[in-house]
């Protein structure tokens, strides 16, 4: 589970130290051998959501997930021909699903 920003790496010194050391190489040496450029590797999935006009998921090596859906409506209003107004409305939940923030 990659952290949060609710939730602390928490490495001994040992750990701190080789991470360091062999970060600083030149080139780096990551201790999961990739290269200082190469990304782990991710899988993305679009439309998975039924209700919205735009969804997708994109999955990490490591089992997180992210996932997203958009729903849009556009009305025309007789008062302004042309003129419009939009609404933004964001709702997160963290990774297990507890709580949502507006």
């Amino acid at each position: 589970m990659a952290p949060t920003s609710t939730q602390l790496l928490l490495l001994s010194p040992a750990e701190l130290s080789y991470l360091h050391t062999s970060l600083s190489l030149h080139p780096p040496l990551r201790p999961d051998s990739r290269t200082a450029t190469q990304f782990r590797p991710l899988t993305a999935e679009t439309d998975i959501l039924p209700s919205t006009n735009g969804s997708a998921r994109i999955c990490f090596a490591d089992g997180t997930e992210a996932i997203v859906g958009v729903k849009a409506e556009v009305e025309r209003t007789a008062a302004q021909p042309g003129a419009g107004e939009g609404f933004v409305d964001v709702d997160e939940e963290d990774e297990e699903g507890r709580g949502g923030k507006r």
